[in-house]
């Protein structure tokens, strides 16, 4: 018969507890990475998972908050497969597409909440949406000049097919082909529009639109 003196014992009965603790933060860090891949994300995340990639298809919602990323700037051409899932710009912009670059979204929801300090796309470069919701039902667009997506450039263009946009107030309206570019609008849907300036707007200038 083996006796463990007073100290063996009061070692073994440490070196259990540091490891059921250590087994227990292990667990907690597990599951703090499943939610993370289930759904919650914010706009630290989303930069992240756009870098290093022309083609990406989302597997988790987005929401920006305080203090995270701010506009994600588009410089390259770049493919997001929404796969159903929602980003939620809170009141900033969300995407800026830059000169030669082309934007593709699809299959993708887009909201806002609060007031709108800007446009949600602003588009110097291409666009390219498909099958995409916009819906600002929690919305308040704060600026006249503000619209969902915005032509800024004489460079931009737009092609805008099977999407919805929904619950949009402000003064200009879903978008703004505010002087340049080319739009091209086809088989969209428009509920409850109530900007001053309708769904579309066309302003005085050389905007090319079908």
């Amino acid at each position: 018969t083996t006796i463990q003196s007073e100290d063996s014992v009061s070692d073994n009965s440490i070196l259990t507890t540091d490891v059921s603790t250590k087994n227990t933060q292990i667990t907690k860090q597990t599951v703090k990475q499943d939610e993370k891949s289930d759904g919650e994300a914010n706009f630290d995340d989303l930069y992240n998972d756009l870098q290093g990639t022309s083609d990406i298809t989302l597997n988790k919602d987005y929401k920006h908050v305080d203090g995270d990323h701010g506009f994600i700037s588009i410089n390259e051409n770049k493919i997001i497969n929404g796969a159903g899932h929602t980003i939620n710009s809170g009141n900033i912009n969300l995407f800026t597409v830059n000169t030669t670059s082309t934007l593709t979204l699809k299959n993708l929801k887009i909201n806002s909440e609060g007031t709108l300090s800007s446009n949600v796309i602003k588009v110097n470069g291409n666009l390219i949406c498909d099958n995409v919701t916009f819906d600002m039902e929690n919305t308040n667009i704060a600026s006249t000049s503000n619209a969902i997506i915005r032509h800024d450039t004489n460079y931009a263009n737009s092609t805008i097919t099977n999407c919805t946009f929904e619950n949009i107030a402000g003064t200009v309206g879903a978008v703004d082909a505010y002087r340049f570019g080319h739009l091209e609008v086809d088989d969209c849907t428009f509920k409850n529009i109530t900007s001053k300036n309708a769904a579309i707007r066309i302003y005085n200038g050389n905007a090319d639109y079908m």
